[in-house]
């Protein structure tokens, strides 16, 4: 038995009984973590910072069998990013993508990292990037952070395209391609090449933005196995 403390970010919630929760925490140091938090429902919990969209420390009671959570103190939030619906569903297409993609047990310091530099992004109120862009730099980082990049080739016009799985032949049939501006292959590749505290260091149009972010939902659809629900959120995919 031990007491364990690190930072991180509700990743998901589900009640178990009246007033208990169990909550998967995706942390610096601990990975993805599945800890109770008992009372967690009342009104006056303790755990009422449990919240989705918070960076916090942890304190857990690690019992052997089982992590209880034993205090919480939250870090830094981003508050902005429920008042805004595109956001919001964005977001949660982040959590979803780290539930199901970060197994327990694994080194998922790159990816909440990755993460964190997204919502901050996401949260930016002088809207310098738009939740298409947002969206398409984490599942472009995360997935390359993951084993998979996407492939760039010209097609036969002489224009660049995005090919939306690995190892696929160009214009295989069957595969989904996106055809891309110079400007927005040179975003792509930058985003590929930069690393994580400077992934958002770079600007682009609006129709730029949007093709990436439609080439993002297709590279993701087509490069894992498990279906993310909250992608029927938002409509620009």
């Amino acid at each position: 038995m031990s007491i364990i403390r690190d930072n991180g970010i509700l990743l998901k919630e589900i009640q178990r009984g009246e007033n208990d929760k169990q909550l998967t925490i995706l942390t610096l140091e601990s990975g993805k973590i599945t800890v109770f938090a008992k009372g967690a429902k009342r009104p006056k919990s303790k755990f009422a910072a449990a919240q989705a969209l918070i960076y916090s420390e942890f304190v857990i009671f690690n019992g052997g069998r089982f992590l209880s959570l034993n205090q919480i103190n939250p870090l830094l939030g981003f508050p902005s990013i429920a008042e805004n619906y595109d956001k919001y569903c964005t977001a949660c297409i982040f959590m979803e993508i780290c539930d199901n993609l970060l197994l327990p047990e694994m080194d998922s310091r790159k990816g909440l990292k990755i993460l964190l530099h997204s919502l901050k992004a996401l949260s930016n109120p002088d809207c310098v990037h738009s939740p298409p862009l947002v969206f398409a730099v984490f599942v472009f980082k995360f997935l390359q952070s993951e084993g998979f990049a996407p492939l760039l080739d010209y097609n036969e016009n002489g224009d660049f395209a995005f090919f939306s799985a690995e190892g696929l032949t160009p214009f295989a049939p069957n595969s989904q391609t996106v055809t891309l501006s110079k400007c927005a292959v040179s975003a792509l590749k930058y985003i590929l090449d930069a690393d994580i505290k400077s992934l958002f260091c770079f600007r682009v149009s609006e129709d730029v933005a949007k093709s990436l972010g439609i080439a993002a939902g297709i590279f993701l659809k087509n490069n894992i196995d498990v279906k993310i629900n909250s992608l029927e959120l938002i409509p620009w995919i």
